[in-house]
């Protein structure tokens, strides 16, 4: 192949309930629209250009969180998640062919996510940093194909510039994302030895971004929110490499019982 280009967008709902002041659970609904395009090389020529598009449902997560260290000043905030395979798996590409894994909305099993998100405030109202990490293990798919290893580290700081402007959030932040190569094992044709376990040498990447931002809380109960990532350092072994994104959405806080 000779990629193109990938193009996704992620709308996400992304509902909290805190079941006690220390213990919530967290319900990640993804839905993604992506088209892709390749060329099929022969001879070392462009054969066959594939195109291939998809929407709907990716894989929700349900997560679980404790506090274990409240304070006025600080939090530390253990997660563990649960990714069950809702996506699409064996969308078709304009020639009929099913697209690589790599490329569906779904990775077709269940994955394990481990987190923590560590905050504390420097300067009371004004000044606080973050610092958040995950790791992500998917079993493998029925296919045979399984999903490499996700390592997440972020860390940043939220500054609001007047107190008479606590309304105004600037955030800034760096994004490392590393992923260990997928792995395949698949029988080409019947007496043939099978693949067991075989490294998928284009997949896997490191990537290092910054990710400068804005918030803005009004109504008491709503806040706005806008962020770009750049990327700094990309290695996608040889494969497309994510460029600048862009993030923007809107939370709702909503007292459902009890008191305030």
């Amino acid at each position: 192949h000779r990629e193109l280009s990938t193009v996704t967008n992620s709308y996400t709902l992304d509902m909290n309930y805190g079941i006690t002041d220390r213990l919530g659970v967290e319900v990640t609904l993804p839905y993604l629209t992506r088209k892709h395009d390749h060329y099929h090389v022969h001879g070392g020529q462009d054969a066959d250009l594939s195109q291939f598009s998809d929407k709907g449902i990716g894989d929700i997560r349900v997560t679980t969180k404790y506090n274990v260290l409240p304070s006025i000043r600080s939090m530390l905030v253990l997660g563990f998640g649960v990714e069950f395979p809702t996506g699409d798996t064996n969308q078709t590409d304009n020639q009929g062919q099913v697209l690589e894994p790599s490329g569906q909305l779904g990775r077709g099993q269940v994955g394990l996510v481990g987190s923590a998100y560590q905050t504390y405030e420097l300067i009371p109202h004004r000044l606080n940093q973050f610092v958040y990490g995950s790791y992500r293990h998917t079993f493998m798919n029925n296919d045979g194909y399984q999903f490499g290893d996700e390592y997440i580290l972020n860390s940043g700081l939220n500054w609001v510039p007047l107190e008479s402007l606590r309304w105004l959030t600037f955030t800034g932040q760096l994004n490392y994302r590393y992923l260990v190569h997928d792995v395949m094992s698949a029988s080409i044709s019947p007496g043939q030895t099978p693949i067991i376990d075989r490294g998928v040498p284009n997949t896997g990447s490191t990537w290092l971004g910054a990710a400068p931002g804005v918030l803005v809380s009004f109504a008491d109960t709503w806040q706005a929110y806008f962020f770009a990532q750049v990327p700094l350092v990309r290695d996608a072994n040889n494969n497309l490499s994510q460029g600048t994104s862009y993030t923007f959405g809107v939370t709702k806080y909503l007292q459902l019982g009890g008191k305030s």
